[in-house]
């Protein structure tokens, strides 16, 4: 049972909530991969590691709050779909929404191990912007995940499923400045590394 203020508007509000955490936070988790493969190939040394393996905790944090806000959401929605498919079938006006689809987990990332490797090769330069680039993907998709997820809140007033939503965006938005730390620590780190490297050519 889910109770909401207004039952279309809650729907519309898991949709929207729910398509947002499943693309945006698909596409971030995919560029932080693609980031991690292209650091673990440019970047070695003590360093490189902290950093790299700060980045796996992201992803994986990421990876977890995703599926689990959407199958969360998923199912109120889907309690929704019943409710409007009853009132339909008794001859009450309203949208009768579409059921929303499991989200299961991507592959995890791996830590990379210790080496006494030190290198940075010229394309860490480019993985710099990569960076730059996932740093403001991730505050954008912080930012508007917070907002439409006190939007539903907000409407949503009881039923299951409710309490986890509420728990994951908190831990999430607890955990992110942390995450903003790490991956300005690892900005800093990379650029100069990059600038060494550099200075070395």
């Amino acid at each position: 049972m889910v109770n909401f203020r207004n039952l279309d508007l809650g729907y519309e509000q898991c949709r929207d909530l729910y398509n947002s955490v499943r693309a945006d936070g698909t596409s971030l988790l995919d560029n932080l991969r693609v980031l991690y493969n292209s650091l673990n190939a440019h970047w070695k040394g003590t360093d490189a590691t902290l950093h790299i393996n700060q980045l796996v905790d992201i992803h994986t944090a990421i990876n977890t709050f995703v599926a689990e806000t959407c199958n969360a959401v998923a199912y109120a929605a889907d309690k929704i779909v019943e409710v409007q498919e009853v009132r339909k079938s008794n001859g009450s006006a309203g949208m009768v929404g579409e059921q929303l689809g499991d989200v299961s987990e991507q592959e995890r990332l791996s830590h990379v191990e210790e080496t006494s490797e030190y290198y940075c090769t010229p394309e860490a330069k480019d993985d710099y912007q990569k960076l730059v680039e996932v740093c403001g993907e991730f505050d954008k998709f912080v930012t508007e995940v917070h907002d439409q997820t006190d939007e539903l809140m907000n409407n949503w007033t009881e039923g299951n499923e409710r309490e986890k939503v509420v728990r994951n965006s908190n831990e999430f938005e607890n955990q992110s400045e942390e995450f903003k730390k790490h991956l300005a620590e690892t900005r800093s780190a990379l650029d100069i590394a990059v600038a060494n490297m550099t200075q070395i050519m």
